[in-house]
């Protein structure tokens, strides 16, 4: 999937260079729990920390991936993941995400559902971040099993 031009300009990426280091908040699996974004969030600001941006990898919500058939469910959801990354770009205003295999299914559509005002999604694209730093989103997961071919529990997207 290509990206627009808007989302090819995300990042001043030649102004990054100019930077001896880019500084990246790296936070995965939160699943649903705004207070520990905002524990993350007060962490950041005692330390006086300086990011270039917050890249943040699902689960943002709970869902169970065989509910995604269900309307209410999935928009319950999306409300759940539309906090998290308001809360995350109370963090830093860029806000770089991947979804899980336990968002909704409309995080991974093509234009995906835009749930906040400065986030974006890379789900199926890359995204330059400098010369030398391009992110690939390809969120989800795959099955786990445990033991003899016991799920544990399912993929999604990917189901196989």
């Amino acid at each position: 999937v290509t990206m627009s031009v808007e989302e090819q300009k995300y990042f001043d990426w030649e102004k990054l260079e100019e930077q001896s280091r880019i500084r990246i908040l790296l936070v995965s699996d939160l699943h649903y729990r705004v207070d520990k974004v905002q524990a993350i969030a007060d962490f950041v600001r005692s330390r006086n920390e300086q990011l270039d941006c917050v890249l943040a990898a699902g689960d943002f919500g709970n869902m169970d991936p065989s509910r995604n058939d269900d309307p209410e469910v999935v928009r319950a959801t999306e409300q759940e993941v539309q906090e998290l990354l308001v809360a995350l770009e109370a963090i830093h205003q860029k806000v770089v995400y991947i979804p899980g295999n336990h968002d909704p299914y409309t995080t991974f559509q093509q234009p995906p559902v835009k749930l906040a005002n400065t986030s974006l999604n890379i789900h199926g694209k890359s995204l330059r971040i400098s010369s030398s730093l391009v992110i690939k989103g390809l969120g989800g997961s795959i099955p786990a099993y445990q033991g003899e071919n016991k799920k544990r529990y399912i993929g999604y997207p990917y189901v196989e």
